[in-house]
């Protein structure tokens, strides 16, 4: 699995931290903000979800990222 490259993982959001997906996807992250698991998009905003934006066909803008950062 790819994370999209349009995924933004730098950016502090209020009151929201970064997890992880692990044991199973331990490079798969995402925000918990107000106690549901989302991501945030360069190109959409918030994304109510985990795996839109890593799996080909969920997202009509996911475009692979070159490489994995952990």
């Amino acid at each position: 699995m790819k994370p999209c490259k349009h995924l933004n993982h730098d950016v502090a959001r209020n009151e929201a931290t970064i997890e992880t997906a692990a044991p199973h996807y331990p490079d798969v992250r995402y925000w918990v903000h107000d106690g549901r698991k989302v991501q945030y998009c360069k190109l959409r905003g918030r994304i109510k979800g985990v795996f839109q934006c890593w799996q080909q066909g969920e997202m009509s803008c996911y475009d692979p990222s070159e490489e994995v950062k952990t």
